[in-house]
């Protein structure tokens, strides 16, 4: 998947007020195969969660102790809009991708 210029200026704005929001400062968008959105440690395992979005591909991934845990893979613009216009912290970190997913491992 693509994105038309605008369309990947409009994602990263959304990407940025989270994390402003968030965290208090802008996105690195150097990177968009690899754009970190969220990263925490597991309370209940102690296992590090990291989540980060490739714009060029569209695929959201969630690791677990730097494993693929889950990915979303979007077909096109329209179908990233709801998610990144909503971006949440525990959602992305803790929340259950499955129903959404195209890989994931079951805990």
């Amino acid at each position: 998947m693509k994105l038309k210029k605008w369309q990947l200026e409009n994602i990263e704005r959304m990407i940025d007020e989270f994390c402003e929001d968030e965290y208090g400062c802008k996105c690195d968008f150097s990177d968009l195969l690899n754009v970190g959105l969220a990263y925490t440690t597991d309370p209940e395992t102690d296992e590090e969660l990291q989540v980060t979005a490739d714009l060029q591909n569209g695929v959201l991934t969630r690791y677990r102790n730097g494993d693929i845990e889950c990915q979303i893979l979007y077909d096109s613009y329209e179908d990233m809009l709801p998610d990144f216009a909503n971006l949440d912290f525990d959602e992305l970190t803790l929340g259950d991708w499955r129903p959404y997913a195209v890989y994931a491992i079951a805990n």
